[in-house]
């Protein structure tokens, strides 16, 4: 306890401070996060950390904002920013921390300006099969007639920014993947001769250095049938254990990769 007495001609005034160990002040609540890489191409993994966070008293809420409708709530993310086109992007990302003990009324934010390469959207277009796009399942294929012919289209936008003879196609049925195409190439036909879903990968390069590609499911598969067949007599005393077959003349011309599930 500490007292100052102050003596003048028209008052006495008595000031009396009064210090406890146990009073303390609040830090100012500041926080700060570095990323990298910058400048990178869309697609790439963009890693988010954080710097420092100083004042207030953990635990600590965090809540990234990545600017392009997707959030965080963990302190160091990893985020992955898609723009197609020409140029580059800038997205402005912040984080706010807020201090949970001073019941969610003490943040701090910070914000920083990543800047995204832009990649090609690479777009076909199945031109023989315009109601079911890459699919065969209307026709109802079987092992004996298994053939899906599909003749795709180059239906990409704003070419400007993609370089010329870069395109190929991996049509995902082990076939010899076609390389160095350009505009002019297209349409192309291409007949799978196996039953099956096939991952069709159709890609290209920008003039600034990204790759960009577009996957489509071929589905040359049938709608599946199945049927149960004779079981005999399923009335017993329990427990019992009883044997259950599919009917192999129903289920024969199904897809190799059909999905049974039994309930």
């Amino acid at each position: 306890k500490i007292k100052f007495h102050i003596n003048s001609n028209t008052k006495f005034i008595l000031i009396i401070l009064l210090f406890y160990s146990n009073i303390s002040f609040a830090q100012v609540l500041s926080v700060s996060f570095t990323f990298s890489p910058n400048n990178a191409c869309s697609g790439t993994e963009i890693n988010f950390d954080t710097l420092y966070v100083t004042g207030g008293t953990p635990p600590f809420v965090f809540e990234w904002d990545f600017d392009d409708d997707n959030y965080s709530d963990i302190a160091n993310p990893i985020h992955i920013f898609n723009a197609f086109g020409c140029d580059n992007e800038d997205f402005t990302v912040s984080l706010t921390v807020t201090d949970t003990t001073g019941g969610g009324s003490i943040q701090a934010s910070h914000s920083e300006i990543v800047t995204v390469k832009r990649r090609p959207n690479p777009l076909l277009k199945d031109i023989l099969n315009i109601w079911s796009q890459f699919s065969n399942c209307n026709n109802n294929p079987t092992p004996q007639n298994p053939e899906f012919l599909i003749e795709v289209n180059n239906i990409t936008g704003n070419t400007s920014c993609i370089i010329p003879n870069s395109y190929s196609i991996d049509w995902g049925d082990d076939s010899p993947i076609l390389t160095g195409l350009s505009n002019s190439d297209f349409p192309i036909e291409h007949l799978y001769t196996e039953l099956g879903a096939f991952p069709l990968d159709f890609s290209c390069e920008g003039t600034n250095g990204c790759f960009g590609n577009t996957i489509y499911l071929v589905s040359n598969e049938s709608n599946p049938a199945v049927s149960l067949a004779s079981q005999g007599n399923t009335q017993e005393c329990a427990p019992v254990t009883f044997m259950f077959f599919t009917d192999t003349n129903i289920i024969i011309n199904n897809s190799p990769f059909t999905v049974y599930e039994w309930d």
